[in-house]
């Protein structure tokens, strides 16, 4: 698995060719997983789309890379920036989960041009977060982890993928939690919606009680060119929960966005 050195710290990502055969012209794509996160809470169906290439870091403090982690939005946006021009990557589509969201948002307002659209999943133009998490997280990190853990998943979400998903916020650092909780809490792009021109997916879980639904549904509204999928039944961590409906959907925006660009060059 690859490394990457940016300002003086090993970035850690994983990257998926695209399979042999598979239609020439599709735009890269890159995930950015969300606070408390790290590449592996990206289902393997979206690892490894078929028809793309397909990179996925850690974000500092995060999974493999080194620490520390940031404290702002604006700060994450520089970090993954920085390393779509390391790679010199062309023709790029962000997938942000959550926060992952939030900085996906952050990058289309002024977007390089490298980067063509924008998939937005359990995310919103804003980020609430309780007081009682925000206050805590750093003197009771395992009970605040537990919390967590309880509400990032539909009710009905195995049990296994749950233990799962407490034990990976459990790996963290209690002050890289707080750090990209902070940067949640302090995000409010509402104003600066109608700047980020970008072809969006918006992506949301019908029973997401971390990013609530209406939460997506204001960000597609104040969107110039964005659509909306609800994802049934799906809580914060639907990509996991319901990862082939998900990639699915990514897949055909990917492929549209292709195609649309195709036909402006003919």
């Amino acid at each position: 698995m690859p490394y990457l050195q940016l300002d003086q710290q090993r970035l850690f990502y994983a990257r998926q060719g695209k399979r042999p055969g598979a239609p020439a012209g599709l735009p890269n794509v890159v995930l950015i997983h969300g606070a408390a996160s790290s590449h592996l809470d990206w289902p393997a169906a979206l690892r490894r789309l078929p028809e793309a290439t397909v990179y996925v870091p850690d974000l500092p403090g995060h999974g493999r890379s080194a620490g520390p982690g940031r404290d702002s939005i604006s700060a994450y946006a520089a970090t993954i920036t920085q390393f779509m021009a390391a790679l010199a990557l062309e023709k790029v589509v962000l997938v942000g989960h959550s926060m992952g969201g939030a900085i996906a948002l952050h990058i289309g307002q002024q977007p390089p041009p490298q980067v063509v659209g924008l998939v937005i999943v359990g995310s919103g133009a804003c980020l609430p977060v309780s007081p009682a998490i925000l206050d805590h997280v750093q003197d009771d990190f395992a009970a605040t982890m537990g919390r967590i853990a309880h509400y990032e998943w539909a009710k009905d979400a195995p049990a296994g993928l749950r233990e799962a998903g407490r034990a990976r916020l459990l790996q963290n650092a209690p002050s890289t939690v707080y750090h990209d909780l902070l940067a949640c809490a302090h995000f409010d792009l509402r104003p600066q919606l109608g700047r980020i021109q970008l072809p969006t997916l918006v992506i949301a879980g019908e029973a997401d009680r971390m990013t609530p639904l209406a939460l997506s549904q204001q960000l597609v509204e104040g969107l110039p060119q964005a659509e909306l999928l609800v994802v049934p039944g799906g809580g914060h961590m639907m990509a996991l929960e319901q990862p082939e409906l998900v990639a699915q959907a990514v897949e055909q925006f990917v492929a549209r966005l292709a195609h649309q660009a195709a036909g402006r060059g003919a």
